[in-house]
C-alpha cells in the first residue's frame, strides 16, 4: 500500500513539475522574443533621432521662413518620413508585450492546462485565496467551454504588469483575447503559488503544505531541548545576540585599528568606500618544488582497472554494490569483480555499455544487467562512503585537512538528447545541459553529488549533502563562490550548528548590516559607519522559537534543506518566516564579512578549499572524456547513477594516489632524502598525469584481416 501512495506521490510532483517547466519554458521563448523586437526598435530609434536632429537644425535656422521650412522638412522625403513615423494612438503594454507573445501560444497550453486543473486537487495556506478562487472560475468554464469571464471573476491576483491587458481587451470588447489574457495570468500566478507554498497540492511532497515539513506543533516541545543540544543553538535569541555583539566587537576593533592607519591591506577612499587588496600569490620555498620532484617521479602509471583492483582490496567497495534484491550474483567472485568494474568505468568514462563491451570483451547484456541491479544510488553512495573513510584514516590524509572543512560547486555537463533536467545555458552548453553539484572534503575526496538544474541556484543545494553526510568526515564549516549563498542560506547554517564561509565576489561593495542603533557603534569611529542597514531584530525574535523549529526539522531529516529552501525563497517577501530567516541571514553575513576583511589567514584558507575543488573537477573532466561528456541518459535517476561512478572512479583515483605518494615520500625518506611535512601539505593527490583511463590498443596486425565481413542483417 505504501508504494502505491509513493508511486501516487511521484507521479503528481511529476505533473505540477511539467506544468511549471511547461509555463516557464513559453515565458522564457517570449521573453526572448521581447528581447529581439526591443533590439530592432532599438535601431530604428537610431534613424528616428538622427532625423529629429537633422530636422531640430532646420526648424531653428533663424535664416529660413516658414515657408522655406516647410519646404526642408518635405524635402526629407516622404519614405523615410513614413518610416520614422510611430502612431500615437499605438497601445503599448507595460511589459512590453511579453504576455501577448506568451498569449500567441495559448493553443499550446489548451492541450495540457485544463487536463492538469481538472486531476489535481489544490489547496490554499490562506484564506480566501483569490488564486484558488480564479482556478474554480477556470475550472468551471473549461467545463462549459465557453470563452465568457464572468463580470465577477477575480482579478486582484493578476500582477499590474499584466492588468492594462484586461483593461484594454475590455474596453474594446475583445471577449476572445480577454478570456486569453486573463487564463494565462490564472495559470502563471498558480505557477509562482505553487512555488511559494501559498497554494498547495494534496497528496504531494514538494508540493506539499509548507507547513507539514518542519516538526508537528504538538510534538515541538518535547524535541526542543534535543534540537538545542545537537545544534549548540541559544534558547532565546537574546542569548545568541550576545554571541553575535561579541563577534561584531572582535571584528569592528580589528577592522577600525586597520583603517585607522590607511596602510593596510582594507583602507577606505575619499568617498567612504572600502578597498581591499587581493591577497598576494603564495610563494612557497625553493626546496618544495625539489622535494616534490622526487615524490612525483616515482609515482607508476597506471590504468584505470587497475586502480579500481588496488582501491577495492584497500577498501572492499565493491561489496557495497550488492543487487537490489539481494540476490548472490551468478558469476564467480573474480568475474563479478570485473564485470562491476566494467560498468563503473562505462559510466563514469562516459562510455556507454555499447562501447565498453566493445573495449572490454564482456557482452553489453551483461553490462546493462550489472548497471540497472548493482548501480543504484543507495549501493554508489556506500561504495563511496568506503573509499572516502578509508581514505580519511590514512596518515597523509590528516595532514592535508581534518575533515571538518569543505567546498561545493557546480561541474557543467552538456546534454545529447531531450531530458527534463536539461536547460540551455549559453554560458556553459552550446545546446542544452545539466549541473553535478559537488561536495568536497579538505582531505580532497568528494562526499555529495547532485544533479540539479543549471538555471537553480546553487545555494538551493549546498546544506543537503553535508546535513546527509553519512561518511566519518565531521564538517563542520563549508565555503562556496557567490552563487552557493544567500541570505537564508547563512541562517540555516548557523541555526543547525555548521557554519558557512563564501568566497562572494566583490564583497567591499556589499551592504552591512548591524543589530542595534548607530549609536551603539560610535566606539569605531571608521568600522562603525560601514554598518548602514539596519536588521529587523523584532522579526527574528519573535519567530526565534520556528527558526528553531525549522533547525529541529533539518537535523531530523523531517525535511530536505532542498525542499525547504526552495520553498522560502519562491515565497513572498511578506511570509514572516521567509523574513526572518533572511533577517537573521543580514547578521551572520555581516559577521563573515568583517571576519574577510580582517582575517587573511582565513581568506588564504577558504581560498586554498575552493582550489581544491577545482582540481577535483578538472580530474573528473579528465576522467568522463568519451561523447565530448555529453550525458546521454535522459532520466534524473539515471543521470544521478551516472554522476555517482564518476564520484566512486574520482575517489578511487584519490585514494590510489594517496597510497602512490605516501609509498614513494617513504622511499624517498629510506633513501636519505629529506621529504618535509611543508612539502607534503602541498602536495595533492587529484593529479592525472599518472593515469590512463583510454585502455590498451592492438596493434598486432597479424591477426587483423583485410577487410572485416559486414553484419548480418535480418529480413523484414
Amino acid at each position: 500500500m505504501a508504494s502505491v501512495v509513493d508511486a501516487h506521490t511521484a507521479i503528481t510532483d511529476e505533473i505540477v513539475h511539467l506544468f511549471d517547466r511547461a509555463l516557464s519554458k513559453a515565458e522564457n521563448s517570449a521573453r526572448k522574443e521581447v528581447t529581439e523586437i526591443q533590439k530592432a526598435i532599438a535601431a530604428g530609434d537610431v534613424d528616428r533621432l538622427r532625423l529629429l536632429d537633422e530636422m531640430i537644425v532646420v526648424i531653428r535656422d533663424e535664416n529660413l521662413n516658414d515657408a522655406d521650412v516647410g519646404r526642408r522638412l518635405r524635402g526629407f522625403g516622404p519614405d523615410r518620413l513614413a518610416t520614422a513615423q510611430r502612431s500615437i494612438d499605438e497601445w503599448i503594454p507595460r511589459d512590453n508585450g511579453l504576455l501577448m507573445r506568451i498569449a500567441a501560444r495559448y493553443r499550446s497550453f489548451r492541450n495540457f492546462t485544463p487536463k492538469v486543473l481538472a486531476a489535481i486537487e489544490f489547496e490554499a495556506s490562506i484564506d480566501p485565496s483569490e488564486i484558488l478562487i480564479a482556478v474554480e472560475v477556470l475550472r468551471d468554464l473549461n467545463e462549459q467551454r465557453t470563452i465568457n469571464v464572468p463580470d465577477d471573476a477575480p482579478v486582484g491576483f493578476v500582477p499590474s504588469r499584466w492588468q492594462p491587458y484586461l483593461e484594454h481587451t475590455a474596453t474594446v470588447g475583445d471577449r476572445v483575447a480577454h478570456r486569453h489574457y486573463w487564463e494565462l495570468c490564472v495559470l502563471y500566478e498558480l505557477r509562482d503559488a505553487l512555488r511559494s507554498g501559498e497554494i498547495w497540492v494534496r497528496r504531494s511532497r514538494r508540493y506539499a503544505n509548507p507547513a507539514s515539513y518542519l516538526i508537528p506543533a504538538d510534538q515541538w516541545p518535547r524535541l526542543r531541548l534535543d534540537t538545542l543540544e545537537r545544534t549548540g543553538q541559544a534558547a532565546t535569541f537574546d542569548e545568541r545576540r550576545e554571541r553575535l555583539d561579541d563577534d561584531y566587537a572582535e571584528f569592528l576593533d580589528i577592522l577600525d585599528d586597520t583603517l585607522a592607519t590607511d596602510t593596510g591591506p582594507i583602507r577606505l577612499d575619499n568617498a567612504g568606500q572600502l578597498h581591499l587588496s587581493p591577497l598576494t600569490a603564495e610563494v612557497l620555498p625553493a626546496h618544495i618544488d625539489d622535494e616534490h620532484r622526487l615524490v612525483e617521479r616515482r609515482l607508476p602509471d597506471l590504468q584505470l582497472p587497475e586502480i579500481f583492483a588496488q582501491v577495492d582490496g584497500e577498501t572492499g567497495f565493491t561489496s557495497h554494490l550488492t543487487h537490489a534484491t539481494g540476490a548472490k550474483p551468478r558469476a564467480d567472485p573474480v568475474r563479478h569483480q570485473q564485470i562491476l568494474f566494467a560498468a563503473v568505468m562505462a559510466q563514469a568514462c562516459n562510455f556507454g555499455v555499447t562501447r565498453m563491451a566493445q573495449l572490454s570483451g564482456i557482452s553489453a547484456d551483461t553490462l546493462d544487467h550489472y548497471t540497472r541491479w548493482y548501480l543504484r544510488e543507495d549501493s554508489l553512495k556506500a561504495a563511496n562512503r568506503a573509499i572516502i573513510n578509508a581514505h580519511h584514516r590514512h596518515p597523509l590524509a590528516a595532514i592535508w585537512g581534518g575533515g571538518t572543512l569543505s567546498s561545493s560547486d557546480g561541474m557543467r555537463l552538456p546534454m545529447q538528447g531531450d531530458s527534463i533536467t536539461a536547460r540551455r545555458l549559453s554560458r556553459y552548453f552550446v545546446d542544452e545541459g545539466v549541473t553535478a553539484y559537488l561536495h568536497v572534503s579538505d582531505q580532497h575526496t568528494t562526499y555529495g553529488t547532485q544533479i540539479i538544474v543549471s538555471t537553480e541556484r546553487d545555494a538551493t543545494f549546498t546544506l543537503d549533502e553535508i546535513l546527509g553526510n553519512t561518511t566519518e568526515l565531521a564538517i563542520a564549516e563549508h565555503t562556496t563562490d557567490s552563487h552557493g549563498q544567500t541570505l537564508a542560506t547563512f541562517a540555516l547554517f548557523d541555526l543547525v550548528g555548521l557554519r558557512l564561509s563564501p568566497r562572494i565576489a566583490q564583497l567591499t561593495n556589499k551592504r552591512l548590516w548591524r543589530p542595534h542603533t548607530p549609536s551603539h557603534y560610535h566606539q569605531w569611529p571608521h568600522a562603525g559607519p560601514l554598518l548602514v542597514d539596519h536588521a529587523q531584530i523584532d522579526l527574528i525574535e519573535r519567530h526565534w522559537d520556528d527558526l528553531l523549529r525549522i533547525a529541529g526539522s533539518l537535523k531530523s531529516g523531517h525535511v530536505s534543506a532542498e525542499l525547504l529552501v526552495t520553498r522560502l525563497q519562491a515565497g513572498s517577501r511578506t511570509h514572516p518566516l521567509s523574513r526572518a530567516l533572511v533577517e537573521y541571514g543580514k547578521l551572520l553575513y555581516t559577521v563573515h564579512a568583517l571576519r574577510w576583511f580582517t582575517d587573511e589567514t582565513f581568506r588564504r584558507r577558504i581560498g586554498r578549499q575552493l582550489n581544491k575543488g577545482e582540481a577535483m573537477n578538472d580530474l573528473r573532466h579528465y576522467l568522463s572524456f568519451a561523447h565530448r561528456e555529453r550525458i546521454r541518459h535522459r532520466h534524473h535517476d539515471d543521470q544521478t547513477m551516472q554522476a555517482l561512478c564518476l564520484t566512486v572512479a574520482t575517489n578511487a583515483c584519490i585514494m590510489s594516489t594517496t597510497s602512490y605518494l605516501y609509498d614513494a615520500i617513504q622511499a624517498e625518506r629510506a633513501a636519505g632524502n629529506e621529504i618535509s611535512d611543508e612539502a607534503i601539505a602541498h602536495l595533492s593527490p587529484a593529479r592525472f598525469a599518472q593515469i590512463n583511463p583510454f585502455g590498451i590498443y592492438n596493434f598486432d596486425t597479424s591477426d587483423i584481416p583485410r577487410r572485416h565481413p559486414l553484419k548480418d542483417v535480418p529480413p523484414d
